[in-house]
């Protein structure tokens, strides 16, 4: 396999498990219930803000300690509540990692995902590191599938878009990622069939997707 090959990856649903009970778990801790937690958020243009780089770190807590008024408000705590979405690495996607690292592919994410997001992942789950490139929403400037993400994306990449293997788990995204030339794949963990992945990276057969 060509070294300039790069398998590109989505993280929350793809490589990483997103946990909304843990979520919402956490912030009733903090006496936040979950009919407010998901008003608040849902429609939120502060939180595309927060995704988009437009809204900084203070101001972002500023905003979530004042909309969500939790009965703690430390920032760490509202951090650690926030970041308790991520449930951890979906194990088998980190072995497909692996072996496409083995095989010579460059491994990178592009995530639509804020400051507090990206850290914690890339703090936390060991199991990614051997992505070179950690493409994030809040970093370009762009979120999927606003073309401007992807040309950014291809910018920081420095390599031809049709070297450029994507998998998402949102239909949209992938289409706006094919839109500039990208090879891309809709993957949602446990649905798609094992060929797909096998033949999308051309993996030796033998080798079995996760289910």
């Amino acid at each position: 396999m060509p070294a300039d090959r790069v398998a590109l990856f989505d993280l929350g649903g793809v490589l990483v498990h997103l946990d909304h009970e843990a979520f919402a778990l956490a912030w009733e801790s903090l006496g936040v219930p979950r009919d407010t937690l998901r008003s608040k958020l849902a429609a939120s243009r502060e939180v595309l803000d927060w995704n988009s780089g437009r809204l900084g770190i203070d101001a972002f807590y500023s905003w979530l300690r004042d909309t969500l008024k939790p009965r703690n408000t430390e920032v760490e705590r509202l951090r650690a509540a926030w970041c308790s979405l991520l449930g951890g690495v979906n194990r088998p996607m980190a072995e497909l990692l692996s072996v496409l690292d083995d095989d010579g592919w460059t491994l990178a994410c592009l995530s639509n995902t804020d400051p507090w997001h990206l850290d914690h992942m890339k703090r936390s789950f060991t199991e990614l590191a051997s992505l070179r490139h950690w493409l994030a929403s809040c970093e370009l400037g762009a979120m999927k599938p606003d073309i401007a993400c992807y040309t950014r994306a291809l910018a920081a990449l420095a390599e031809p878009s049709d070297t450029v293997h994507f998998v998402d788990d949102n239909e949209d995204n992938v289409q706006a990622a094919r839109a500039t030339g990208m090879h891309a794949l809709y993957h949602v963990h446990g649905s798609a069939p094992s060929h797909e992945l096998v033949s999308f990276f051309s993996l030796s057969p033998e080798w079995k997707a996760p289910q």
